[in-house]
């Protein structure tokens, strides 16, 4: 729904301030 969405837009943003090898990590975060 829209806070999925949300979420998801909101944690595109953050990827763009880690680096790539983080990518991981970065996606753990969704997994919960």
């Amino acid at each position: 729904g829209f806070i999925k969405k949300k979420k998801i837009s909101s944690g595109l943003m953050i990827k763009l301030y880690l680096p790539d090898c983080e990518l991981s990590e970065f996606l753990r975060i969704f997994e919960y």
